[in-house]
């Protein structure tokens, strides 16, 4: 079975799957919340998040 994501869901995995840390960052939007393990960051911090796997990619 093929399922379609949407656009922006799109862009975050090809970016996920591309270990892009810019790319990843440029999905979210100025009020973003990432919840990380049950940490949420919100609004301007979530744009300096990072994902786990950059800081080994």
């Amino acid at each position: 079975m093929t399922q379609t994501l949407l656009p922006a869901v799109q862009r975050y995995v090809d970016a996920v799957n591309a270990f892009d840390t810019d790319a990843i960052m440029a999905t979210f939007t100025s009020d973003a919340v990432v919840n990380d393990a049950n940490s949420p960051v919100r609004n301007r911090f979530a744009r300096g998040w990072r994902p786990r796997s950059s800081e080994t990619a």
